[in-house]
């Protein structure tokens, strides 16, 4: 549970000297923030003067603790095109290679075009499959990256002990909603079901006006052309708005797709 995660002891917390715990006051606030419900644009959590607090008879906090800081519903215009600057991108990709070399080929473009335009990578701190090919070629370009990764994911050794930043959460509650905190917009590359359910919940979260960051789908060798397909049948089943449908980007080329959020 969200609000009754046990944090490690210390001497429990094997992390590399870059590797930074949150601290108590910064985890508090990253609770607090979830449980009232603070409006916020992901960047400022202090610019917003119209929050939204919990009270009792509505919203439990808990079952906030998902969602990246909630935005009251139609409180902030949508951001004008020209004013839509990306200078960090959360991706969502697979802790595998899959079986098509195509997948991590796309991953290193991924990384090239982010390193390129000195977009800093936000992910889930790994360093195997996709998640380590997109992160070590940022890396190897000079850029910056940032991983956000659960203490059991820590524990297991799957963390990537090379990276600019790394945060430690308590859950994977509080580690989706700091990776949506810190990015500008979200990419998905080939992945399995945990990418799915981070492309689909940060896609909800945009339906329902938690944000406004924009959101791309990188579909390598035709590998969402499944996907996209039952999405249409959706939509024209009349379960996917239009213009909620319309707000994934998709393209095959990962410059143009970072082009395409811009």
């Amino acid at each position: 549970m969200f609000f009754g995660a046990r944090r490690l002891a210390p001497e429990r917390a094997q992390v590399a000297p870059h590797t930074r715990l949150m601290s108590s006051d910064e985890r508090f606030n990253l609770r607090r923030r979830l449980a009232v419900g603070m409006v916020c644009d992901g960047v400022d959590h202090g610019r917003w003067p119209n929050a939204v607090p919990w009270r009792k008879g509505t919203h439990h906090p808990q079952n906030l603790c998902a969602l990246p800081n909630a935005l009251a519903i139609g409180s902030v215009a949508p951001m004008a095109a020209q004013e839509r600057v990306l200078k960090s991108v959360c991706v969502y990709c697979g802790s595998q290679d899959g079986r098509d070399p195509a997948y991590a080929e796309a991953a290193r473009a991924m990384g090239d075009a982010l390193a390129d335009r000195s977009i800093r990578l936000v992910y889930g701190g790994g360093r195997i499959g996709m998640m380590g090919q997109v992160a070590d070629r940022v890396l190897a370009r000079g850029g910056e990256v940032v991983g956000v990764i659960p203490e059991k994911l820590m524990r297991a050794e799957v963390a990537h002990d090379g990276l600019t930043t790394m945060h430690v959460t308590t859950s994977m509650h509080e580690r989706k909603a700091m990776m949506a905190d810190l990015a500008d917009g979200f990419v998905t590359l080939p992945g399995g079901l945990g990418t799915l359910e981070e492309l689909f919940e940060t896609w909800t979260w945009g339906q329902l006006q938690y944000h406004d960051k924009p959101m791309g789908l990188l579909n390598v060798n035709g590998y969402y052309d499944g996907l996209l397909g039952f999405l249409d049948h959706a939509t024209a089943d009349g379960y996917v708005r239009a213009q909620h449908r319309t707000m994934l980007q998709v393209d095959t080329d990962p410059a143009t797709l970072l082009a395409k959020l811009s």
